[in-house]
């Protein structure tokens, strides 16, 4: 699998991604993912095959990712034991 292949459906997609995951020891997830029926009701304005269910998707290593940053506010008090 190279940048910028292109596939004929999304059964190609998942395949060609396992594929590459064995070959590299690298596990993948699908982090995002958006239909094509959603995509449309968000107003794309180009066509978009009606044979390909899935519009876009993002697969990411298990590894990797977005890093967490936390929304505590540090609010919570803690007991002191005597």
């Amino acid at each position: 699998m190279e940048v910028g292949s292109k596939f004929a459906t999304f059964d190609e997609l998942e395949d060609a991604v396992k594929e590459y995951s064995r070959q590299s020891y690298v596990q993948y997830y699908k982090r995002e993912c958006r239909m094509v029926t959603a995509a449309k009701r968000k107003g794309i304005r180009w066509h978009v095959n009606e044979n390909i269910s899935v519009y876009q998707v993002h697969h990411h290593c298990i590894k990797g990712g977005r890093t967490f940053k936390s929304r505590s506010k540090g609010d919570r008090t803690t007991r002191q034991v005597s």
